[in-house]
């Protein structure tokens, strides 16, 4: 499976959700989408979501801080045909997130120069140094809003 296919794939993108939302709000989009057709995707992104387990991979692997909104227009960004060295918006708040961006930015990067691809390479290096496991769950915590989502 390719890189951007994981993060299509990511339960909070399936759902058009954040991790802003309680669980009556991910129950209503699972609803509403399998009211429009698409119900066992739905079902299994809202369980993932609800597992505590699956949703802190799915946290981990996505864009804290950022609504629904913004975690679709970087989406939309990605999925349309961008040049090599055209870059993905920088106004992401979060280290993990950063982090996430530049994983896929250089996924789909081709015939890029050694010193375009050096420069992408150290940003995520730099970026992914600036990981600290507890600054991550920080982030984590900081985008639910509250101390526990299953509320």
């Amino acid at each position: 499976m390719k890189l951007l296919d994981v993060y299509r794939e990511n339960p909070f993108n399936y759902l058009a959700a954040s991790a802003k939302d309680a669980r009556a709000e991910l129950i209503g989009k699972q609803e509403e989408m399998a009211l429009f057709g698409d119900g066992p995707g739905a079902d299994q992104a809202l369980a993932a979501l609800l597992n505590p387990q699956t949703r802190t991979e799915a946290e981990i692997r996505w864009f804290p801080l950022m609504d629904a909104r913004e975690t679709q227009a970087l989406m939309a960004f990605f999925d349309r045909h961008w040049t090599d060295t055209e870059m993905p918006p920088q106004s992401i708040p979060s280290m993990l997130g950063q982090f996430n961006m530049l994983r896929l930015a250089l996924s789909r990067l081709q015939d890029v120069t050694v010193s375009e691809f050096q420069a992408i390479f150290r940003s995520i290096a730099i970026t992914a140094d600036a990981l600290i496991p507890g600054h991550v769950m920080e982030e984590i915590n900081a985008d639910t809003g509250r101390p526990d989502f299953r509320k």
